[in-house]
């Protein structure tokens, strides 16, 4: 998508590096394409069909909502468009290339200073300054909230009112007559950010709900960190500013190199046949049966308890009326929560081989607890590199994709089993706790050995 970018803009930077001697930079404008192209493709691509039925609601409809996280993509790196930032030294350090960046930006016009004039820099980090220069441009709070939270946790109250833009003018703009010169650049980041989404202005933004706010936010963590991987997003020479690139092949290049998964859409056989016989290779028992024929009359889900002896396939029947309810309800995976680590390992197989018998697509899997990495079962599903399909002789698979390894990104694969903890702790505060809820958004849930839980975890 090629449109006008003023000179001044050109000569932003969202990222600069001095790696083997060889100096490159990302300009702003690039990083704000390149992290449109990712909102739009993992909205239309991955984001599960129900997790986009709550952002939609939330946001006016579903056309709406796929601008709005464009624009959250595109502008998210606003901050960055002040002279503080700009200001910022390359690590690891290079004089000359700092030099370089401040050289553009004073012939784009622009005034600069040198970061050691910054004295109180820490006061204004850029995610707090996209939240506040937003808001001053008359962005509703709904959405400069999310855009504050892009690092992994909202600004508070006492940073929103102590880093504000009248409390920190010379990192903002540097006051006097560079004023004018800074305001208008960081208009046109704003401008740029709201033609990639086709917004006809910042008033035509909708207000988001707050549930539509947290998996908002959760989506754009995803979208900064997939944008700002070098591996699918490089940087380019110093002498370059982008312009004579090739987006859409950088795109598909991108996307290419990132390879999620394939998204686990529910075929309806549930309708016409027995899913024990299909999925596990034997007629469903009777309380299997009752099971399934209850989740096939419940129009819209919601919880349902089972329970029965020992020995008569919970295990299964939960499976069962997962993927019942998976397709009624727009969801694309399933988190299979357990008390402990050993219950959780066993049970882990019995998820692969079920997940493997769902269709011909490969999805990904993971293991959710502190000790994962000891699982052998779980390993075997890895290469060196960080990921490896083990079903590459047959239709369809699961395997650990590397991008959704570690704690944080761990529910965001389509099938996970892990302990309860990963679960309960959607309701503690803690940072990124957005993508912990945007995977578990998309998901069916699964609550096993309930009887296991004691006092402790109710403390949750």
């Amino acid at each position: 998508m090629q449109m006008k970018v003023s000179s001044t803009m050109h000569a932003l930077w969202a990222k600069k590096s001095f790696h083997e001697g060889i100096m490159s930079w990302l300009p702003l404008t690039v990083h704000m394409k390149d992290s449109a192209a990712v909102a739009r493709r993992l909205w239309i691509k991955w984001l599960p069909m129900g997790t986009r039925r709550i952002i939609s609601y939330g946001a006016g409809d579903e056309d709406c909502a796929e601008q709005l996280m464009v624009f959250l993509a595109a502008i998210h790196d606003l901050g960055k468009a002040t002279p503080v930032f700009q200001a910022k030294m390359a690590r690891p350090q290079c004089r000359e290339l700092d030099l370089r960046m401040e050289e553009r930006l004073k012939i784009a016009g622009l005034a600069t200073r040198g970061f050691r004039e910054f004295s109180h820099a820490g006061k204004t980090p850029h995610a707090l300054a996209t939240h506040l220069l937003l808001e001053q441009a008359g962005c509703n709070k709904n959405v400069a909230a999310i855009l504050g939270s892009h690092h992994g946790k909202p600004p508070s109250h006492t940073a929103l009112n102590h880093g504000s833009i009248d409390a920190y003018g010379f990192n903002y703009h540097l006051e006097g007559e560079a004023k004018a010169g800074w305001q208008k650049v960081q208009q046109s980041v704003i401008e740029l950010a709201l033609e990639l989404a086709g917004f006809s202005g910042i008033d035509a933004l909708p207000r988001p709900t707050m549930a539509a706010q947290v998996l908002l936010s959760g989506l754009l963590v995803m979208t900064d960190w997939i944008a700002s991987n070098e591996a699918y997003f490089p940087f380019i020479s110093v002498e370059d500013v982008g312009t004579s690139m090739d987006e859409n092949q950088r795109n598909h290049n991108a996307w290419k190199a990132l390879s999620l998964p394939e998204p686990w859409i529910v075929e309806d056989d549930w309708k016409s046949c027995d899913l024990s016989k299909e999925r596990f290779g034997f007629t469903s028992n009777g309380f299997q049966q009752l099971i399934m024929e209850t989740a096939r009359d419940i129009e819209q889900p919601g919880i349902v308890v089972m329970e029965a002896p020992m020995g008569k396939g919970k295990t299964e029947a939960a499976l069962i009326c997962a993927e019942i309810f998976a397709d009624k309800s727009g969801r694309q995976g399933v988190f299979f929560a357990l008390p402990t680590q050993a219950t959780s390992d066993g049970i882990f197989p019995r998820l692969t081989r079920w997940a493997k018998k769902l269709d011909t697509e490969e999805h990904s899997i993971n293991l959710s607890h502190g000790k994962a990495q000891f699982n052998e079962t779980f390993q075997a599903f890895r290469s060196f590199e960080g990921s490896s399909n083990i079903a590459v002789d047959e239709e369809g698979g699961v395997y650990v994709h590397e991008w959704f390894e570690g704690s944080k990104k761990a529910l965001l694969a389509d099938f996970v089993v892990g302990t309860i903890d990963q679960l309960l702790m959607a309701a503690l505060r803690q940072k990124h706790l957005m993508l912990r809820h945007l995977g578990l958004a998309g998901k069916v849930v699964i609550i096993d050995e309930c009887h296991a839980y004691d006092a402790y975890m109710s403390q949750y």
